[in-house]
């Protein structure tokens, strides 16, 4: 499948210290996912402080949205810098004037002391604190599912959906039940595209270790019994066929919901998050 990002899709960069917050950090990828939003965030700084700042910078830059998760770790101040990359990114987007929507962990979460910064390193969160809390309103989670619902409704706002939020909910729900369905070899990475039938997505093959593009038709869209038995049995004939100038098809699911198809992924090159 060849794709590129469509430009209609709000890029979120999620920014946070990585190995305190992986729960929150997924549930706010989810969130981002399931609202048809593409989340951009660093999972693995690269090995040079340079490339680091670098491609932190480069991220709030394609960024439409930055959300901010912040707990009890400074994050990482590269050498010859006296902030850390996560403060940095907060103030890139602050430079950059796209909205940003600040979440602060509330105090009554119990936290491991492998994951409070001491000396320095606290002195410095202390003050990016309540810089946060002067020059934004911000939210306090407790649980990530907290944080999920929280996301959802902050989300929903930015994309001037309706006041109800069961909609936004709703999507976010079957989005979870597609990645729970496809858990055992694939990981959603991207939105692609979206249309008032399917969404694509970009997605790793964690076993054969391959991108691939997966289109999953949305939950109103109803599939008859005979026409899902009918779409599988052409699915399995178009798999067959061979052809460079066909799409590969890897694997299908119509007589179930989520119903979905498993393609052929080919990256063009965007301006947008690939991280």
């Amino acid at each position: 499948m060849v794709a590129q990002v469509s430009n209609e899709i709000p890029v979120i960069m999620i920014s946070s210290t990585a190995r305190d917050l992986p729960e929150y950090r997924e549930q706010a990828r989810a969130a981002c996912l399931g609202l048809e939003m593409q989340p951009c965030m660093m999972e693995h700084l690269p090995a040079l402080d340079s490339d680091s700042i670098r491609a932190s910078r480069e991220m709030v830059d394609k960024a439409d949205v930055y959300i901010g998760l912040f707990a009890h770790r400074y994050g990482y101040v590269p050498e010859g810098y006296d902030i850390s990359i996560t403060e940095m990114e907060y103030q890139r987007a602050v430079e950059r004037g796209i909205p940003q929507l600040i979440f602060l962990i509330h105090d009554d979460v119990p936290v491991l002391p492998k994951d409070y910064d001491r000396g320095d390193a606290a002195v410095k969160l202390g003050r990016l604190k309540e810089r946060l809390r002067r020059e934004r309103v911000v939210g306090f989670f407790k649980t990530p599912d907290d944080l999920r619902a929280q996301l959802i409704q902050s989300l929903a706002e930015y994309r001037k959906a309706p006041r109800d939020l069961k909609e936004p909910r709703k999507k976010v729900e079957w989005f979870e039940a597609l990645e729970r369905t496809l858990a055992e070899q694939y990981k959603i990475k991207d939105t692609i595209n979206s249309g008032d039938i399917a969404i694509m997505y970009r997605a790793e093959d964690t076993f054969l270790r391959r991108q691939v593009a997966i289109k999953a038709i949305r939950p109103n869209i109803s599939i008859q019994k005979e026409d899902a038995d009918h779409i599988d049995q052409e699915v399995v004939v178009a798999a067959s066929l061979k052809h460079r100038s066909l799409m590969k098809v890897y694997a299908a699911r119509f007589s179930e919901e989520p119903h979905h198809l498993i393609m052929e992924f080919m990256i063009v090159p965007t301006n947008r998050c690939s991280f």
